[in-house]
């Protein structure tokens, strides 16, 4: 019988990418983030190979795994995350 379950809420670290703050990005995790010449960024993560995000989407990594990042689109971001004020752990 299947049962019902409920994800705790888990922290992450997240840069929304402008375009212009390739220096603010690299802070999540130095020499994964790359940028490209279209204006756009790879990351290079050893989970999921390569994976673009465009100006507007955001970048989120774990705060136990600098090489766990992944790309939001800022619609779905603004859905499912909130700002937390302070250091979380």
């Amino acid at each position: 019988m299947p049962y019902w379950y409920r994800v705790r809420p888990v922290v992450t670290r997240a840069v929304r990418w402008t375009g212009s703050n390739f220096q603010e990005l690299t802070q999540l995790s130095p020499g994964l983030i790359l940028r490209n010449d279209d204006g756009d960024i790879t990351l290079e993560t050893t989970a999921r190979g390569e994976l673009f995000a465009r100006v507007g989407d955001w970048v989120v990594g774990s705060i136990y795994d600098d090489s766990a990042l992944v790309i939001v689109s800022d619609t779905v971001f603004r859905k499912t995350h909130e700002q937390l004020n302070g250091d979380p752990v």
